[in-house]
């Protein structure tokens, strides 16, 4: 029941939240920063477009993401 923030999915950027009697906790998919056009990501030029952005965690409470504008 801890809040997790994991930041590996190319493709994904969002935050879910679970909020309990006695609790209330998220996972938050942070997105990327990669270049998709680059060589190290060719394997990927099929793939769904890349979720580019970060995301912003405010005291371990509230996470919210930020898509780059492209």
């Amino acid at each position: 029941m801890f809040s997790t923030v994991q930041g590996h999915r190319h493709t994904e950027m969002s935050t879910t939240y679970s909020v309990g009697a006695n609790y209330k906790v998220f996972g938050c998919a942070v997105g990327c920063g990669i270049d998709a056009s680059s060589y190290a990501m060719a394997y990927g030029k099929h793939f769904k477009k890349p979720a580019i952005g970060c995301a912003v965690i405010f005291g371990g409470e509230f996470a919210l993401n930020i898509p780059m504008d492209l």
